[in-house]
């Protein structure tokens, strides 16, 4: 998936008077080497997002030969003179346009690590959260790295990380394992307590172990597969994304519906509106956080009065995960433990 980074107009930002002083030394140095012509204009390499569980699919920016390209001179020139990555970014925006994918490459061509770049885009592009987290996948950072950098200049969670990912196409296990562990997440794995399967639970998992949007959550026996692992990460209010393993997508209501009995599947982080966040705690209770007790109800932000089941309290493999209103039997009452 190939996207444009945006491109707004920043505030006014001085660069500094050695910025203006090295613009001018290449300014003339490109007019005696063109005899008269413009100058080349910066053309990047197309940035795009990686491959879910790769590093990175982006096209390295390639420089050209020295004397070519006046905004690679003007970047390598300001770094070495010491220049702040926002004051590179500044002039090189101020004098040659450009835009937040090119200044990413140059920046951390330029040796500027992933904060420095991250507040650079931010200060003089007013670029956001998923703008930033775009931008370092396309110069190859890890999902962990991304995740780290976002949440020391933006002071995202986790989930918020993964809802950036979620916004721009990208779901996979790779980058939910790498997101949370980073922030210092463990998966956990979710049973009821049925009376037919005291010995052997069957746990919520995917159908097929698919990581396709909308595959159907079912309950399975036991098998070490990692669509029976869960991350559970607080988003707002008490709630929290419950986000699989193994596709790196949220548990969610199909179709965003209010009505009992619709099945529960899972979809990219990030789309699905309030069928995503789930408060975990039986009806008309506060959120409960326990590690040791987490033997709850759940049910979506969507509607607090519809909660996750096993569907017609099946003691069978494959019986799907529906909503339904509470009742306190033991298909709506789930145990989490640690995977």
């Amino acid at each position: 998936m190939s996207e444009t980074m945006p491109n707004n107009q920043p505030g006014c930002h001085g660069p500094s008077k050695r910025a203006s002083a090295a613009r001018r030394r290449l300014h003339g140095a490109a007019a005696v080497l063109a005899l008269g012509a413009a100058l080349v204009p910066f053309l990047a390499a197309g940035a795009s997002a990686s491959t879910p569980g790769t590093s990175s699919s982006a096209q390295p920016l390639t420089p050209a030969a020295p004397g070519s390209n006046p905004a690679v001179q003007l970047a390598a020139t300001l770094a070495q003179e010491g220049d702040s990555a926002t004051q590179v970014a500044t002039a090189l925006f101020d004098t040659y346009q450009v835009g937040t994918g090119e200044v990413t490459g140059l920046l951390n061509e330029n040796g500027f690590n992933g904060v420095e770049i991250a507040q650079a885009l931010r200060t003089v592009y007013d670029a956001s959260d998923v703008d930033v987290v775009f931008a370092l996948n396309s110069v190859g950072y890890s999902y962990g790295g991304v995740a780290l950098t976002v949440s020391d200049v933006f002071g995202d969670s986790a989930a918020q990380v993964i809802d950036a990912y979620g916004s721009l196409g990208l779901a996979s296990g790779a980058i939910a394992s790498q997101v949370s562990s980073s922030l210092g997440y463990q998966p956990y794995t979710l049973s009821t307590a049925s009376p037919f399967n005291l010995f052997t639970p069957l746990l919520m998992g995917v159908s097929g172990a698919s990581t396709s949007e909308g595959a159907s959550v079912v309950q399975w026996t036991a098998n070490g597969s990692p669509d029976q692992d869960w991350y559970v990460l607080p988003s707002e209010n008490g709630y929290a994304e419950i986000v699989d393993v193994n596709s790196g997508m949220c548990l969610s209501v199909a179709g965003n519906s209010l009505t009992p009995g619709t099945q529960l599947v899972q979809w990219p982080c990030g789309e699905a509106n309030y069928s995503q966040d789930w408060f975990l705690g039986s009806s008309g209770t506060s959120a409960n956080w326990s590690e040791n007790n987490w033997r709850v109800g759940i049910h979506s932000q969507l509607d607090p009065f519809l909660y996750a089941e096993v569907e017609g309290q099946s003691p069978y493999a494959g019986a799907p995960i529906d909503q339904q209103f509470w009742d306190g039997d033991w298909n709506q009452v789930w145990t989490f433990l640690q995977a």
